[in-house]
């Protein structure tokens, strides 16, 4: 590093070098990835996957009233009773093409858009009494897809990371 100061009395510059030794890389501390323990789920039918947290459980579910769809759920559930976890908050998730797709409501305004791989994502929230459900949606090729977190309203801030995490964490394989 060259660090050069200008004398106030002789209007001239004095220059200071101060040699700074090339870091050994190989004693610093490794940078490790947050996410490289997250588990991933894979739809070749509509194109998409996702990480989550190894933490967190993972819920599919076969069933739905859109028709050809997709619905599962990741589940945060810190603690457990009689072996049975116990719901702290949760992110459902339903893809489902845009046809049979009826939108969110028109009293929702989107409070971020979130890109991820060239998609928008329309982020918004809906406060309520004791919990928060905050949404994102997006459109591609045809399919939708509806991320939806559902958490407790005092403190969500934990969740919502997650939730962006893995809504970042997309991958479109088609």
């Amino acid at each position: 590093m060259y660090v050069v100061q200008k004398n106030s009395q002789t209007k001239e510059a004095d220059v200071n070098v101060e040699v700074v030794e090339k870091p050994d890389i190989s004693r610093s501390p490794q940078i490790t990835d947050p996410a490289a323990d997250w588990q991933t789920y894979q739809n070749k039918e509509f194109g998409f996957e996702i990480r989550y947290p190894a933490d967190w459980l993972f819920n599919k579910e076969n069933t739905s009233s859109y028709g050809p769809a997709d619905f599962f759920e990741i589940i945060y559930a810190p603690m457990y009773k009689d072996s049975i976890p116990i719901r702290k908050s949760w992110i459902d998730v339903t893809i489902i093409p845009a046809s049979n797709a009826t939108g969110r409501p028109t009293f929702l305004k989107c409070m971020q858009i979130l890109i991820v791989e060239g998609t928008k994502f329309c982020k918004f929230k809906e406060y309520f009494e004791d919990h928060i459900i905050i949404t994102a949606e997006a459109e591609r090729h045809g399919i939708f897809f509806t991320f939806r977190l559902v958490a407790e309203i005092k403190n969500y801030s934990y969740e919502e990371q997650i939730f962006d995490s893995i809504i970042s964490s997309i991958r479109f394989t088609r």
